[in-house]
């Protein structure tokens, strides 16, 4: 276990530690764009050294306006996996 592992022991598992070095170590940089739940996502990827190496931008549009304008249109539901393309192909293109 590492000292780092030690310090967020409360708020992240071992797998978890691991696999969220192993993302930034991928090598492979990244915009996250999440709603609602998804949020906490991004604290975990930012709490681990080496977050500046693999995420470019975190993006919560979590208000339906927010989403829409994130989108670039009217959206039928914030959680499906319709909307969950949508977001990762905006994402993708920036």
């Amino acid at each position: 276990m590492s000292i780092y592992s030690c310090n967020v022991g409360l708020l992240m598992n071992e797998s978890s530690l691991e696999l969220t070095e192993a993302i930034h170590m991928a090598g492979c940089p990244f915009v996250l764009a999440v709603t609602g739940g998804g949020s906490r996502s991004a604290s975990a990827l930012l709490e681990v050294p080496g977050a500046s190496a693999s995420v470019l931008e975190v993006v919560v549009p979590y208000a339906r306006t927010a989403l829409e304008q994130w989108l670039g249109g009217s959206v039928d539901a914030a959680c499906s996996q319709r909307t969950a393309c949508a977001m990762a192909m905006v994402a993708f293109d920036r």
